[in-house]
């Protein structure tokens, strides 16, 4: 890694380490050997949203609702600790 990849990585593990929230996924463990760094995060199950959006052609008002709420509510926990979503 570059200088600058072992900056961003180090910056995003400090990130990581800050968050605690039920929609945001923890990191638990990490491993650095000689030539890999390892990031262990919880399991997450239920599948991909893009997954979940592209199985239907259409939602209704309540789900759409029921899937973007706990979205919201992380990315706005994120914003109140003044972290950006960068994806």
């Amino acid at each position: 890694m570059t200088p600058e990849d072992v900056q961003s990585l180090c910056q995003e593990i400090e990130i990581l380490d800050q968050i605690d929230h039920p929609n945001v996924v923890k990191l638990l463990e990490l491993f650095d050997e000689k030539n890999k760094f390892y990031m262990v995060f919880e399991l997450m199950q239920g599948g991909e949203l893009y997954s979940r959006f592209m199985s239907k052609n259409q939602f209704t008002e309540v789900e759409v609702v029921l899937t973007l709420k706990p979205i919201i509510d992380a990315l706005n926990y994120c914003h109140n600790l003044n972290i950006a979503h960068r994806d």
